[in-house]
Protein backbone atom coordinates (compact mmCIF):
# COMPACT_ATOMS: atom_id res chain seq x y z
CA UNK A 1 0.00 0.00 0.00
CA UNK A 2 1.24 3.50 -1.01
CA UNK A 3 1.37 6.24 1.85
CA UNK A 4 1.01 9.20 -0.24
CA UNK A 5 -2.31 7.29 -1.46
CA UNK A 6 -3.18 7.09 1.79
CA UNK A 7 -2.59 10.42 3.01
CA UNK A 8 -4.32 11.68 -0.27
CA UNK A 9 -7.64 10.50 1.31
CA UNK A 10 -7.51 13.30 3.73
CA UNK A 11 -8.14 16.94 3.18
CA UNK A 12 -5.26 19.53 2.79
CA UNK A 13 -6.54 21.38 5.88
CA UNK A 14 -6.89 18.56 8.34
CA UNK A 15 -3.40 17.29 7.41
CA UNK A 16 -1.77 20.55 8.05
CA UNK A 17 -3.56 21.70 10.94
CA UNK A 18 -4.30 18.32 12.65
CA UNK A 19 -1.19 16.20 13.79
CA UNK A 20 -2.99 12.62 14.50
CA UNK A 21 -1.73 9.43 15.58
CA UNK A 22 -0.55 7.15 12.31
CA UNK A 23 -2.84 4.05 12.27
CA UNK A 24 -1.61 0.83 11.75
CA UNK A 25 -2.42 0.83 8.55
CA UNK A 26 -0.11 3.97 7.98
CA UNK A 27 2.54 2.33 9.98
CA UNK A 28 2.43 -0.52 8.01
CA UNK A 29 3.05 1.63 4.93
CA UNK A 30 5.86 3.48 6.25
CA UNK A 31 7.37 0.23 7.32
CA UNK A 32 7.09 -1.24 3.54
CA UNK A 33 8.46 1.92 2.54
CA UNK A 34 11.39 2.22 4.69
CA UNK A 35 12.82 -1.45 4.15
CA UNK A 36 12.59 -0.94 0.11
CA UNK A 37 16.21 -0.38 0.57
CA UNK A 38 16.98 -3.87 3.04
CA UNK A 39 18.59 -6.63 1.18
CA UNK A 40 16.36 -9.10 3.29
CA UNK A 41 12.95 -9.05 3.47
CA UNK A 42 11.05 -6.77 5.47
CA UNK A 43 8.52 -9.29 5.93
CA UNK A 44 9.19 -12.64 7.21
CA UNK A 45 6.49 -15.55 6.92
CA UNK A 46 8.58 -18.04 9.48
CA UNK A 47 8.48 -17.69 12.62
CA UNK A 48 11.56 -16.53 14.76
CA UNK A 49 12.81 -15.18 17.95
CA UNK A 50 12.17 -11.76 19.50
CA UNK A 51 15.17 -10.35 21.73
CA UNK A 52 14.28 -11.63 24.85
CA UNK A 53 13.97 -15.47 23.43
CA UNK A 54 9.72 -15.18 23.37
CA UNK A 55 8.44 -16.72 20.33
CA UNK A 56 6.97 -14.06 17.30
CA UNK A 57 3.09 -15.41 15.94
CA UNK A 58 2.85 -14.99 12.67
CA UNK A 59 4.25 -12.53 9.98
CA UNK A 60 7.20 -10.66 11.16
CA UNK A 61 8.83 -7.38 10.22
CA UNK A 62 12.03 -5.57 10.71
CA UNK A 63 12.00 -1.80 12.11
CA UNK A 64 15.14 0.00 10.97
CA UNK A 65 16.99 2.71 12.15
CA UNK A 66 15.37 5.29 9.37
CA UNK A 67 11.79 4.09 10.17
CA UNK A 68 12.77 4.26 14.06
CA UNK A 69 13.46 7.59 14.32
CA UNK A 70 10.58 9.08 11.89
CA UNK A 71 7.87 7.14 14.83
CA UNK A 72 10.17 8.47 17.77
CA UNK A 73 11.23 12.09 16.25
CA UNK A 74 9.06 12.94 13.49
CA UNK A 75 9.70 13.45 10.21
CA UNK A 76 12.89 13.83 8.64
CA UNK A 77 14.41 14.47 12.12
CA UNK A 78 17.71 12.65 13.39
CA UNK A 79 19.09 12.28 16.98
CA UNK A 80 21.43 14.88 16.83
CA UNK A 81 18.98 17.66 15.28
CA UNK A 82 16.75 16.38 18.56
CA UNK A 83 19.06 16.50 20.97
CA UNK A 84 20.39 20.27 19.39
CA UNK A 85 16.47 20.91 19.27
CA UNK A 86 16.13 20.25 23.38
CA UNK A 87 19.60 22.49 24.49
CA UNK A 88 18.60 25.12 22.14
CA UNK A 89 14.74 24.74 24.00
CA UNK A 90 16.75 24.64 28.11
CA UNK A 91 19.09 27.66 26.94
CA UNK A 92 15.26 29.40 25.89
CA UNK A 93 13.56 28.35 29.62
CA UNK A 94 16.70 29.21 31.28
CA UNK A 95 16.81 32.94 29.68
CA UNK A 96 13.14 33.00 30.46
CA UNK A 97 13.64 32.76 34.34
CA UNK A 98 16.36 34.84 33.96
CA UNK A 99 14.04 37.94 32.16
CA UNK A 100 10.92 37.14 34.66
CA UNK A 101 12.43 36.11 38.03
CA UNK A 102 15.98 37.62 37.60
CA UNK A 103 17.40 34.31 38.74
CA UNK A 104 21.29 34.53 40.54
CA UNK A 105 24.08 33.07 38.55
CA UNK A 106 24.18 29.68 40.57
CA UNK A 107 20.21 29.32 40.60
CA UNK A 108 21.20 29.23 36.69
CA UNK A 109 23.98 26.37 36.72
CA UNK A 110 21.51 24.47 39.09
CA UNK A 111 18.76 24.97 36.21
CA UNK A 112 21.08 24.30 33.72
CA UNK A 113 22.29 20.87 34.93
CA UNK A 114 19.01 19.66 35.80
CA UNK A 115 17.86 20.66 31.82
CA UNK A 116 21.22 18.35 30.71
CA UNK A 117 20.37 15.87 33.16
CA UNK A 118 16.31 15.75 31.56
CA UNK A 119 17.66 15.83 28.10
CA UNK A 120 20.52 12.80 29.29
CA UNK A 121 17.26 11.00 30.09
CA UNK A 122 15.67 11.19 27.25
CA UNK A 123 18.20 9.73 25.00
CA UNK A 124 18.09 6.66 27.46
CA UNK A 125 14.90 6.20 26.96
CA UNK A 126 15.72 6.32 23.13
CA UNK A 127 18.55 3.92 23.14
CA UNK A 128 16.48 1.19 25.21
CA UNK A 129 13.84 1.29 22.40
CA UNK A 130 16.06 1.13 19.96
CA UNK A 131 17.59 -2.43 22.31
CA UNK A 132 13.97 -3.67 22.27
CA UNK A 133 13.00 -2.85 18.63
CA UNK A 134 15.02 -2.13 16.32
CA UNK A 135 16.27 -4.70 13.56
CA UNK A 136 14.66 -7.50 15.98
CA UNK A 137 11.52 -9.76 14.51
CA UNK A 138 8.39 -8.13 15.27
CA UNK A 139 5.57 -9.15 15.31
CA UNK A 140 3.22 -7.31 12.39
CA UNK A 141 0.45 -7.93 13.87
CA UNK A 142 1.72 -5.65 17.01
CA UNK A 143 2.63 -2.96 14.82
CA UNK A 144 -0.20 -0.65 16.42
CA UNK A 145 1.20 -1.26 19.78
CA UNK A 146 4.97 -0.66 19.14
CA UNK A 147 3.85 2.07 17.46
CA UNK A 148 2.34 3.58 20.27
CA UNK A 149 5.02 2.82 22.85
CA UNK A 150 7.29 4.44 20.92
CA UNK A 151 5.53 7.83 19.65
CA UNK A 152 5.77 8.95 23.43
CA UNK A 153 9.22 9.84 22.74
CA UNK A 154 8.12 12.26 19.91
CA UNK A 155 5.46 13.56 22.12
CA UNK A 156 8.02 14.39 25.43
CA UNK A 157 10.04 17.12 22.72
CA UNK A 158 7.42 18.56 20.82
CA UNK A 159 5.93 19.71 23.47
CA UNK A 160 7.25 21.46 26.55
CA UNK A 161 9.81 19.17 26.89
CA UNK A 162 10.59 20.34 30.67
CA UNK A 163 7.52 21.03 32.38
CA UNK A 164 5.60 17.78 33.73
CA UNK A 165 7.99 15.32 35.82
CA UNK A 166 11.44 16.52 34.84
CA UNK A 167 14.24 17.35 37.20
CA UNK A 168 14.17 21.00 35.69
CA UNK A 169 10.70 21.31 36.62
CA UNK A 170 11.16 19.70 40.35
CA UNK A 171 14.39 22.09 40.61
CA UNK A 172 12.48 25.41 39.31
CA UNK A 173 10.03 24.43 42.61
CA UNK A 174 12.95 23.84 44.99
CA UNK A 175 15.38 26.89 44.16
CA UNK A 176 13.41 29.63 43.54
CA UNK A 177 12.17 32.43 46.32
CA UNK A 178 8.43 32.91 46.76
CA UNK A 179 8.70 35.90 44.74
CA UNK A 180 10.38 34.61 41.72
CA UNK A 181 7.77 32.00 42.00
CA UNK A 182 4.68 34.00 41.45
CA UNK A 183 6.52 35.97 38.80
CA UNK A 184 7.28 32.58 37.08
CA UNK A 185 3.84 31.29 37.85
CA UNK A 186 2.07 34.69 36.43
CA UNK A 187 4.36 34.61 33.33
CA UNK A 188 3.66 31.18 32.35
CA UNK A 189 0.00 31.25 32.79
CA UNK A 190 -0.19 34.40 30.52
CA UNK A 191 1.76 32.34 28.01
CA UNK A 192 -0.40 29.32 28.34
CA UNK A 193 -3.38 31.52 27.57
CA UNK A 194 -2.26 33.05 24.83
CA UNK A 195 -1.11 29.46 22.88
CA UNK A 196 -4.26 28.09 23.30
CA UNK A 197 -6.31 30.99 22.49
CA UNK A 198 -4.36 30.23 19.55
CA UNK A 199 -5.45 26.56 19.32
CA UNK A 200 -8.92 27.24 19.64
CA UNK A 201 -8.84 29.74 16.78
CA UNK A 202 -7.13 27.00 14.61
CA UNK A 203 -9.84 24.23 15.97
CA UNK A 204 -12.92 27.16 15.05
CA UNK A 205 -11.09 27.66 11.47
CA UNK A 206 -11.02 23.86 11.01
CA UNK A 207 -14.91 23.40 12.10
CA UNK A 208 -15.80 26.58 10.17
CA UNK A 209 -14.80 24.50 6.69
CA UNK A 210 -17.23 22.06 7.77
CA UNK A 211 -19.79 23.57 8.93
CA UNK A 212 -20.00 26.68 7.77
CA UNK A 213 -20.30 29.48 10.24
CA UNK A 214 -21.21 32.99 10.07
CA UNK A 215 -19.08 35.41 11.21
CA UNK A 216 -21.20 36.06 14.45
CA UNK A 217 -21.47 32.50 15.07
CA UNK A 218 -17.17 32.26 14.68
CA UNK A 219 -17.03 34.83 17.52
CA UNK A 220 -19.31 33.17 19.57
CA UNK A 221 -18.08 29.74 19.26
CA UNK A 222 -14.54 31.02 19.73
CA UNK A 223 -15.99 32.84 23.04
CA UNK A 224 -17.70 29.72 24.00
CA UNK A 225 -14.86 27.52 23.70
CA UNK A 226 -12.39 29.95 25.55
CA UNK A 227 -15.13 30.66 28.13
CA UNK A 228 -16.00 26.58 28.72
CA UNK A 229 -12.95 24.59 28.12
CA UNK A 230 -9.55 24.81 29.46
CA UNK A 231 -5.68 24.54 27.90
CA UNK A 232 -4.19 20.97 28.11
CA UNK A 233 -1.95 20.55 31.09
CA UNK A 234 1.29 19.83 28.30
CA UNK A 235 0.87 21.04 24.81
CA UNK A 236 2.17 19.14 22.43
CA UNK A 237 0.83 17.34 19.07
CA UNK A 238 -2.62 16.81 20.30
CA UNK A 239 -4.04 20.04 21.43
CA UNK A 240 -6.56 20.23 18.55
CA UNK A 241 -8.00 16.97 19.56
CA UNK A 242 -8.46 18.03 23.24
CA UNK A 243 -10.27 20.93 22.66
CA UNK A 244 -12.81 18.99 20.36
CA UNK A 245 -13.16 16.45 23.20
CA UNK A 246 -14.12 19.30 25.96
CA UNK A 247 -16.18 20.86 22.90
CA UNK A 248 -18.10 17.48 22.33
CA UNK A 249 -19.00 17.39 26.03
CA UNK A 250 -20.58 20.86 26.14
CA UNK A 251 -24.52 21.06 26.34
CA UNK A 252 -26.20 21.03 23.58
CA UNK A 253 -28.07 24.47 24.25
CA UNK A 254 -24.78 25.91 24.65
CA UNK A 255 -24.35 25.64 20.39
CA UNK A 256 -27.58 26.15 19.80
CA UNK A 257 -28.75 29.40 22.03
CA UNK A 258 -25.34 30.70 22.85
CA UNK A 259 -23.47 29.90 19.40
CA UNK A 260 -27.18 30.34 17.20
CA UNK A 261 -26.69 26.84 15.48
CA UNK A 262 -29.47 25.79 13.20
CA UNK A 263 -30.75 21.91 13.13
CA UNK A 264 -28.39 21.28 10.10
CA UNK A 265 -25.12 22.86 11.56
CA UNK A 266 -25.43 21.36 14.91
CA UNK A 267 -25.67 18.01 13.09
CA UNK A 268 -22.39 18.91 11.06
CA UNK A 269 -20.84 20.16 14.00
CA UNK A 270 -22.15 16.69 16.24
CA UNK A 271 -20.93 14.74 13.43
CA UNK A 272 -17.03 15.85 13.62
CA UNK A 273 -17.62 15.54 17.48
CA UNK A 274 -18.75 11.80 17.50
CA UNK A 275 -15.68 11.33 14.60
CA UNK A 276 -13.17 12.81 17.45
CA UNK A 277 -14.26 10.15 20.42
CA UNK A 278 -11.51 8.16 18.43
CA UNK A 279 -9.03 9.97 20.67
CA UNK A 280 -10.72 9.60 24.28
CA UNK A 281 -9.03 6.80 25.56
CA UNK A 282 -5.86 8.04 24.80
CA UNK A 283 -6.09 11.80 26.01
CA UNK A 284 -7.78 10.07 29.06
CA UNK A 285 -4.99 7.63 29.77
CA UNK A 286 -2.49 10.59 29.28
CA UNK A 287 -3.83 12.64 31.72
CA UNK A 288 -3.76 15.56 29.60
CA UNK A 289 -6.71 17.43 30.58
CA UNK A 290 -6.93 19.62 33.90
CA UNK A 291 -8.99 18.46 37.14
CA UNK A 292 -11.84 21.18 36.03
CA UNK A 293 -12.08 20.72 32.28
CA UNK A 294 -15.11 19.21 30.69
CA UNK A 295 -14.77 15.69 30.63
CA UNK A 296 -11.87 14.89 33.06
CA UNK A 297 -11.66 11.53 34.57
CA UNK A 298 -9.30 10.54 36.91
CA UNK A 299 -6.57 8.09 35.93
CA UNK A 300 -6.67 5.43 38.35
CA UNK A 301 -3.11 3.68 39.00
CA UNK A 302 -2.19 1.14 36.56
CA UNK A 303 -1.69 -2.71 37.68
CA UNK A 304 1.90 -3.27 38.03
CA UNK A 305 3.49 -3.68 33.70
CA UNK A 306 0.28 -2.51 32.56
CA UNK A 307 0.75 -0.15 28.86
CA UNK A 308 -1.54 2.55 28.12
CA UNK A 309 -3.99 1.68 25.94
CA UNK A 310 -3.00 2.12 22.22
CA UNK A 311 -5.75 4.59 19.88
CA UNK A 312 -7.39 2.45 17.37
CA UNK A 313 -8.08 5.37 15.39
CA UNK A 314 -9.93 5.17 12.08
CA UNK A 315 -9.63 7.16 9.27
CA UNK A 316 -11.15 10.64 9.96
CA UNK A 317 -12.46 12.76 6.87
CA UNK A 318 -14.33 16.09 6.63
CA UNK A 319 -16.37 16.04 3.15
Amino acid sequence: MNLSLTRSLLPTALLLTVIAPVTTVQAQAQIQLKMQARPAPAVVEEDEEEGDGAPVQGPTFYLNEATFNGWAFGNNRSAESVRDKLESFLALKVEELERTCEITPDQKTKLQLAGKGDIARFFDQVEAKKRKYLNVPQDQNKINEILQEIRPLQTSFVSDPFVRNTLFARTVKTILTPDQVARFAKAELEKKRFRYKAKVELTVAQLDQAVGFSNDQREQLLKLLLTETLPPKTFGPYDFHVVMFQASRLPEDKFKGSVGLDETQWGLLKRRFDQSRVYEKFILANDLLEPAAPGYQPVPAPPSGAKVPPIKAGRITFP
